[in-house]
Formats: C-alpha cells, structure tokens, sequence
C-alpha cells in the first residue's frame, strides 16, 4: 500500500472537497495516513506506459537526471493505485530497460522498435485504458506545467485527456493553464489508438524549480493521484 505523507493527505482532501464526484470514490483512515480504495476500478485493466528506457534515456536534465527514471517511478505509484482500487495493471516496462529486443541493434533501431512494442501492447485488446508518462523539456526554462495529449481521432481519448488535465491542475498546480492537446498524429504509439488513451507530459525537466518537484516522491505520488482519480472517474462515467 503507498503511504501518503501528512502534507500530501491534506492537499489532496482539501481538493476532494472542491471535486465532489471523487469524494464518493475513497475511504480515508486518516489515523494510519493512508487511503483504502473501494474497488471501483474492478474488471478493468490499466496499461502504464513509462516513457524510454535504456539505452533511450528520454530527455535529459541540467543536472543529469534522466526522463526515464522519472517516468518509471511515477508509472509505479500510479499502477499501486490502481492496484489498490481493484483493477489490473499492465505496465510497458518495470525495470530500467526499453521494451524492445537490443541484439545487434542500433540505438535507432532499438528506438524504432520500441515505440513498435508499445504500440502494440495499446491495441492488443488487453487493456481498457493506455497511459503514457514522460517529461517535457525546452530550451526556455521558464516554461513549466503538466500536459496531456490525445489523438484526435479517438473522441474518448480526447475526453479522458481533458479530466486528466483538469485534475492535474485542480490537485497539483492551480496555476498552470495548459489544455489538453490533440498530438495531431504527431505520437507514433496513439495513432489510430483502439482504447481511450493519454500521454501525460507531467513536467519540464528544463525548469530547475519543477524540477526539484518532479524528483521527490512527495510530488511524484500527488501527480499519481491526480491521474488516478481523473481515470477513475472516467471509468465510472463512461464505461
């Protein structure tokens, strides 16, 4: 079970209280400092993506932290949630390594296939929903916020993508205004996509102060709860 932090618990139930749709979705013992999910996620199964992996470290910080590590560690505690509200999880990868085949292959190559593998795994017919976790990153470093992106094509993509977003901003980050994105066939892995689908750029590993957010599991499981409770209000609504 993930343990909450006290400050994390009160920001959350203090964003429950303004979102009452997802009030009715937990039980909290606030004596252990921990959540205790009901099963509303139950028969549904939960493909996480973790963004890269080795020898594809993603996009690369200032002071070395890569996109990957990141990426993995929040797909993890999204997964427990999801675990804990009774849905089964499929993750793209677990480990530190990408999800394609590295015999006799080139870095390109092994890119190639991997953005291949993780396609393939969204439309096998396994999964209700396919999450996708990343980083931004720009040259500006002012820039900073959560994103999410969606194909187009899928108009329940494009819904899941704008409760994803709204409660990104609701339970993390009041200020950030971004919207919701059609990736315009622009994400090789959501083309076409046969399940609603997201990809959730969940910072800029460019902006020091977000940064330094995006590192510490404290923020790392707010930005999880966040996704969740989007997601599972999705589920409870439209499916």
């Amino acid at each position: 079970m993930i343990i909450l932090k006290k400050k994390t618990i009160y920001n959350i139930l203090f964003s429950i209280a303004l979102v009452f749709s997802v009030s009715s979705f937990l039980n909290v013992n606030e004596h252990k400092n921990s959540f205790v999910f009901a099963p509303l996620s139950a028969g549904k199964t939960i493909i996480i993506d973790a963004g890269h992996g080795y020898p594809d470290g993603g996009a690369i910080a200032g002071d070395g932290t890569l996109e990957k590590d990141i990426n993995l560690e929040i797909s993890k505690k999204l997964g427990m949630f999801f675990v804990q509200s009774g849905a089964k999880v499929i993750y793209t990868r677990e480990g530190d390594d990408s999800v394609a085949e590295k015999d006799n292959k080139t870095i390109r190559d092994i890119k190639r296939d991997d953005l291949k593998s993780r396609r393939e795994t969204l439309n096998s017919g396994e999964g209700d929903i396919f999450l996708s976790i990343h980083m931004n990153n720009f040259d500006d470093s002012k820039y900073s916020g959560a994103q999410v992106f969606y194909d187009g094509n899928n108009k329940d993509s494009k819904v899941l993508a704008n409760l994803v977003q709204s409660y990104l901003k609701e339970f993390v980050d009041k200020t950030n205004t971004r919207k919701a994105k059609d990736a315009k066939n622009s994400i090789f892995i959501m083309r076409d996509s046969k399940i609603p689908c997201a990809l959730i750029e969940c910072g800029f590993l460019s902006n020091k102060k977000e940064l330094e957010k995006l590192k510490s599991e404290e923020y790392q499981e707010e930005l999880s709860y966040a996704i969740f409770c989007a997601v599972t209000e999705y589920i409870q609504n439209n499916m």
